[in-house]
């Protein structure tokens, strides 16, 4: 395999399921909140593990763009990216759903929000995780977005108006009482990051020097928010400062996956199976406590985590496979190029 010397957008499509699987492992070792770090480094590398799902919505704002413009129909896009995420949600969230209903824990009409996906916008209480109620927002937008952003002569300087609007919005949520919305509306710069990336390796810009300064201008105005922060001058939600940082990391990631030749086959297998592993992680997370009683690890946190993230790993990759095996079965169109997780 040749590499590319350079950094270029072509990368990250190329490590796209790879960056994935990192991602998934960040977002995983946030979720252990029973065990923790000694080392400094390390704490806080699981206290921001959450910045992982800025990472999967850079790389999906990535791939639905190079999707919308290669088939731009809008109502063929969302019945692709329903008939990718439902069966996998209503699978995981419908049966554990059923199990909180059968221990008394939920309301049943509870299940029937988590099943509908909207449950996030209207907070509902004991329902489930936020994360693919966004996504299915993200989905929503995006051939309105993708269209502005082909029409727009300057697509990066639309783009740039994502950061503060994203941050208005957030401040303006607070007054009007929809802060519990603030996941969305925080990872609402990183998607515009990657859906310009997606318009970029669709173009085949070349990553040109203005390309390099422009994004290492953005990753430096978030150094000095990040240190603002740090010092208690001011408060910028982590979320945000990460978004100028997430497309020049991932950038980074790709080229060196690229420059040291690395097959990485478990981190591609891993992304590709994200939303499986990332739905079955939610409920093992919030399960914690009981599974590790049942197990007797409740003294031993690293054990625990051991064995409960394999047998998570495990069923989200069988389960991925099982659920593609019945789609090419049923005649479905396989997955696009660049399937959105």
């Amino acid at each position: 395999m040749e590499h590319d010397a350079a950094l270029s957008y072509r990368l990250l499509s190329r490590h796209r399921s790879a960056l994935m699987g990192l991602a998934l492992l960040w977002v995983m070792v946030f979720h252990a909140y029973a065990y923790h770090f000694r080392v400094p480094l390390l704490v806080r590398f699981q206290e921001y593990g959450y910045l992982g799902v800025d990472i999967f919505l850079f790389l999906s704002g990535l791939g639905l763009c190079v999707s919308l413009l290669r088939r731009p129909s809008p109502s063929a896009f969302w019945r692709a990216r329903c008939a990718r995420i439902f069966p996998a949600y209503w699978l995981v969230v419908g049966g554990y759903s059923l199990w909180l209903v059968y221990q008394g824990q939920i309301p049943f009409s509870t299940l029937l929000w988590s099943l509908s996906g909207l449950h996030y916008w209207f907070q509902i209480p004991g329902s489930f995780n936020w994360y693919v109620s966004a996504l299915l927002a993200f989905y929503l937008l995006s051939p309105f977005w993708v269209r502005a952003l082909r029409s727009c002569p300057r697509p990066g300087l639309l783009t740039l108006l994502a950061f503060p609007v994203g941050y208005g919005l957030y401040r303006l949520s607070i007054p009007l009482e929809l802060l519990y919305i603030r996941d969305f509306l925080f990872r609402i710069p990183a998607f515009a990051a990657g859906t310009l990336c997606g318009y970029y390796l669709y173009e085949e810009r070349a990553f040109s020097r203005r390309h390099c300064f422009s994004w290492a201008g953005l990753a430096l105005g978030g150094g000095l928010l990040w240190a603002g922060v740090s010092s208690r001058q001011f408060y910028i939600a982590p979320c945000f400062i990460f978004s100028l940082f997430v497309c020049p990391l991932c950038l980074l990631l790709a080229w060196l996956l690229e420059r040291t030749g690395l097959r990485l086959r478990l981190l591609k297998l891993l992304g590709e199976c994200s939303l499986e592993i990332y739905l079955l992680n939610v409920v093992a997370t919030r399960q914690t406590e009981g599974l590790m009683l049942r197990t007797g690890l409740s003294g031993h946190p690293l054990r625990f985590y051991f064995a409960a993230y394999s047998a998570n790993l495990l069923l989200g990759i069988l389960l991925h496979q099982a659920l593609e095996a019945a789609r090419r079965k049923l005649g479905k169109a396989p997955s696009p190029a660049f399937p959105a997780r």
